[in-house]
């Protein structure tokens, strides 16, 4: 750990001292996910001297010290319901981690079958079905190429995955707004697992530039779901009253 919890909202950085706004970092080599915490106050030692790697196997990302990142990405991207078994699986187990909210059996549904802005379900364990719906961010030129070719590599600043985030909400809000699907019982999930700077730091700069606009877009809820975690990117001082006992 870098950084030590204490029992407030805020945190204490082991090497500065400083009471900070600290994230959580997760490395992933195949077998061992190791949680600690990176302290972004200027001045920090800690900032001064690491270079952060996240991502899982085949997937890398590359933080410098302003949180601009190289993305690489070896390997043919997860597909359709893997994907969404993935992301939709993560998040669960998030909300059980962090928020005590225990869940049964996750559906994943099909194409064929799927109601309309749905992608996975599960019951919580109070009886509400949690329904949700899985999108990509990365731009489209960006998946394709991973898909054809089975690597891709890019690099951005930190405002560049903010305004990816933004953009993958306009894109699925408007999808489901032409198609008259109402959406304020279902949550977007977006895939930071294959492009964790989309998960990490992002999500910090998205809230207060972002915020209102993404809690207006008639979502439930939305998130970014990182490798172990997730980040409620239409951030309300609760959770949804629907999802509590």
């Amino acid at each position: 750990m870098l950084c030590m919890l204490d029992d407030t909202p805020s945190y204490h950085c082991a090497a500065c001292g400083a009471t900070c706004h600290c994230v959580p970092i997760h490395h992933r080599d195949g077998r061992i996910e190791v949680e600690g915490y990176y302290c972004q106050t200027d001045g920090c030692r800690l900032r001064d001297r690491n270079q952060l790697h996240v991502g899982r196997p085949g997937v890398e990302v590359g933080f410098l010290q302003d949180w601009g990142h190289r993305f690489i990405a070896v390997g043919p991207p997860s597909r359709g319901e893997e994907n969404v078994a993935s992301v939709a699986g993560t998040f669960l187990f998030v909300l059980a981690r962090d928020h005590g909210i225990k869940h049964a059996a996750l559906k994943v549904w099909g194409k064929a079958d799927a109601p309309r802005g749905v992608d996975a379900q599960a019951q919580l364990l109070h009886g509400y079905t949690l329904r949700m719906q899985v999108t990509r961010a990365l731009p489209s030129s960006m998946k394709r190429a991973w898909a054809v070719r089975g690597e891709v590599e890019a690099a951005g600043s930190v405002y560049d995955a903010v305004d990816l985030l933004r953009d993958a909400i306009a894109t699925k809000t408007k999808h489901y707004r032409d198609l008259n699907v109402d959406t304020s019982g279902i949550t977007l999930l977006i895939d930071g697992m294959e492009a964790p700077h989309l998960a990490f730091p992002a999500p910090a700069l998205f809230e207060p530039m972002h915020g209102d606009w993404a809690r207006a877009q008639g979502w439930e809820s939305i998130w970014v779901v990182g490798m172990s975690w997730a980040q409620h990117l239409s951030w309300t001082p609760s959770l949804p009253s629907s999802w509590k006992a």
